[in-house]
């Protein structure tokens, strides 16, 4: 059966009890055994880096879409992709997408849908409805319909749905444009940003996923790095997702993920996926620290120590209580790794320097920054990330981002 007859099929499935046999053997066929299409979301600055990041995964049918990408796998070939994006926002299954113009036509598709083979017992929804275009218009009266479609499909299947604030939750978005409406099924639960390394931040931490899109941006424009040190290292984000990056290791394989609760999920796949994970990132501790952090502050360089441990990476980055101004790279390296530097690429410093409110009236702090690379970080490429009202010289290449709602840009020097 061709993938198109496989999902009309899925569509009009008869409602099968929970559990039982001919539950087991839909759940087996339709969601099992095919492949899927997912969607994945990041920022749209760092699109090019979460596709980059895709294609490293050896993802098939890589497209663009709407917020991001989307692409095939099957349910166990999510697992590693989970555990490993770095870059990314979400990630969704697209349960169907389909033409409606009216609540009447989007209720029948919906409660169509073999929802008992996607859904929890007892989970709590949350619905998402955005809609633009459409001849219906209104947001609320389309999550009603959604809902009212959910209670249906779930009442004859045996399947209870949860209003208690207690129960699991699980997001299904509802997006329309255009009269073409997509139903995604959440598979992350809290963003793919947290990690589940760093319980303790400092002021203003910058979000994993970002930090993780600019190293991508530098791997795209001048290639992969080796050495790392991020002098104003605060929480210790960048070093630990610059050190994940470069040697592979999964730093999500320990945090929760509403794929979990999905009646296909496997445990033990997940937990054979992991391991292999885990057996085959390049985590060898070296006899010095490749990766390194410092900042001028004892308490965050503890902090940053700390999340380093949890993350998995103790004994692959260093961390150093010292201000910037007063480090240079043979207080971190040793001769011949700094030796090796000059006229190579390959070795990178990325700093988010205090701004706003942080500054402090240092108001120099980025051109003296800037001076310093120069003068004693020679072959070393410098990601500067600024406010982007302040005026600075060019750099090589540049990009905007917003973080926090701040505006902001990344200048490569």
């Amino acid at each position: 059966m061709s993938p198109q007859n496989e999902r009309e099929t899925f569509r009009g499935l008869a409602v099968k009890r929970r559990g039982s046999k001919p539950w087991e053997r839909d759940l087996k066929r339709y969601l099992r055994g095919p492949r899927h299409r997912w969607i994945v979301t990041a920022p749209f600055a760092f699109r090019p880096s979460l596709r980059r990041e895709l294609e490293d995964l050896a993802l098939q049918s890589i497209e663009k879409h709407g917020a991001g990408f989307c692409f095939e796998a099957r349910i166990s070939e999510i697992y590693p992709v989970l555990m490993r994006l770095q870059c990314a926002s979400r990630l969704f299954l697209l349960v169907d997408s389909f033409r409606a113009g009216a609540a009447e036509e989007l209720y029948r598709r919906i409660v169509t849908l073999p929802w008992e083979l996607l859904l929890h017992d007892g989970i709590a929804l949350s619905v998402h409805v955005s809609l633009r275009r459409c001849r219906i218009e209104h947001e609320g009266a389309a999550e009603h319909t959604l809902y009212q479609a959910l209670e249906r499909r779930a009442e004859e299947a045996g399947l209870s749905l949860s209003v208690s604030n207690d129960a699991p939750s699980q997001m299904i978005e509802l997006f329309g444009e255009d009269n073409h409406f997509e139903l995604r099924l959440d598979a992350c639960g809290e963003q793919l940003y947290r990690r589940g390394y760093r319980p303790l931040v400092g002021p203003a931490p910058i979000r994993e996923n970002i930090a993780a899109s600019l190293l991508q941006w530098y791997r795209i424009e001048c290639g992969p790095f080796s050495l790392f040190v991020d002098p104003m290292c605060g929480s210790g984000t960048f070093p630990i997702e610059a050190w994940a990056m470069a040697s592979h290791f999964p730093l999500a394989g320990h945090r929760r993920f509403s794929i979990f609760l999905w009646p296909v999920f496997s445990k033990a796949a997940w937990n054979w996926e992991a391991h292999r994970l885990y057996g085959e990132a390049d985590i060898t501790a070296a006899d010095e620290p490749l990766f390194w952090g410092s900042d001028k502050d004892p308490k965050m360089v503890h902090i940053s120590r700390l999340n380093g441990e949890r993350a998995g990476a103790a004994g692959n980055i260093g961390f150093l209580h010292e201000d910037f101004f007063h480090l240079s790279p043979q207080d971190l390296f040793s001769s011949d790794h700094v030796s090796r530097v000059e006229g190579n690429r390959g070795a990178l410093l990325a700093i988010n320097p205090p701004y706003g409110v942080r500054l402090k009236g240092d108001d120099n702090l980025f051109v003296r920054i800037i001076d310093r690379k120069k003068r004693i970080w020679q072959g070393w490429d410098l990601l500067l990330l600024a406010p982007r009202s302040l005026a600075l010289p060019p750099g090589k290449k540049s990009i905007d981002f917003e973080n926090g709602g701040i505006p902001m840009k990344c200048i490569l020097f």
